[in-house]
């Protein structure tokens, strides 16, 4: 079985979050250090500004589809179809409440609003069903958690609202695992599967200021990840010993309310 250690996965999330955290810091500390740049354009008209730092939370449902589409297998470690003898694929829909932080640099041209953010929701998504076989007794599970979304944005601004779209990068890492539901686990056989998806992010939001320095908003994005094989082998020892290869690639659905609040450039 071929599985990502906690210590090596936690290795490879700091470096993303870092990495990413650092471009978008990058982009703040361009927009923050040219004071005299003009950012109010002479049709701009009175009201908030939208050119800083945001940094905040978000919390929301998220829906996705992470189908098992069956590659092949050995032994008898997975249920068969009684008729074909072949091995079936695995509905699986991950959803759940999730939560998260995120940081982001805007920068205000006119009414136009130029932007980039990182996002990271750590929980985790699950679904659990019974084996699509008729009679069969495995039990299925997914679940999809460590999402992290590098984005780039542009939006509308009109005083207190701020409408945008965003696309970008995206991964997460995606667990899947089977176990037989008779029997002790470990003699009759189960197995489990870990590795990191990469994708790519679309989506779009509306922000409010409640204040100078306090935005709320409700945003909804898209995630699609890479297919990948996962490779579950149940060792020797075992009653069912074997090897069960699925193709997975996850589709999300996410919504979400955020609150920010907005470091502001001096003199803007």
């Amino acid at each position: 079985m071929t599985r990502l250690t906690k210590t090596s996965t936690r290795a490879l999330l700091a470096r993303r979050v870092f990495g990413s955290a650092v471009a978008v810091l990058g982009l703040a500390t361009a927009i923050a250090i040219p004071a005299g740049a003009q950012t109010r354009g002479p049709d701009a008209g009175p009201g908030f500004r939208w050119t800083g730092l945001q940094l905040g939370g978000h919390f929301g449902y998220a829906d996705a589809d992470a189908d098992w589409s069956f590659v092949k297998a050995s032994g008898r470690v997975v249920d068969r179809d009684p008729i074909k003898g072949t091995a079936m694929g695995v509905e699986q829909n991950p959803s759940g409440l999730f939560g998260g932080v995120h940081v982001g640099a805007s920068w205000q041209i006119w009414r136009i609003v130029l932007g980039a953010d990182v996002s990271y929701s750590p929980t985790r998504l699950k679904d659990e069903r019974g084996s699509p076989v008729p009679g069969g007794d495995d039990i299925n599970s997914t679940r999809i958690g460590n999402l992290l979304r590098t984005t780039g944005r542009i939006g509308y601004a009109w005083d207190r609202y701020h409408a945008y779209v965003n696309a970008g990068w995206a991964d997460a890492r995606v667990d899947t695992a089977f176990v037989d539901a008779v029997g002790p686990r470990r003699s009759q056989g189960s197995a489990s599967f870990s590795t990191m998806h990469k994708g790519w992010t679309v989506g779009g939001g509306l922000d409010y200021r409640l204040s100078e320095h306090w935005v709320a908003g409700l945003e909804y994005a898209y995630v699609d990840l890479e297919e990948q094989l996962h490779d579950k082998f149940v060792p020797t020892g075992s009653v069912n010993t074997g090897r069960a290869v699925d193709a997975v690639a996850p589709g999300i659905h996410m919504v979400s309310a955020r609150l920010s609040v907005l470091l502001t450039p001096p003199g803007r």
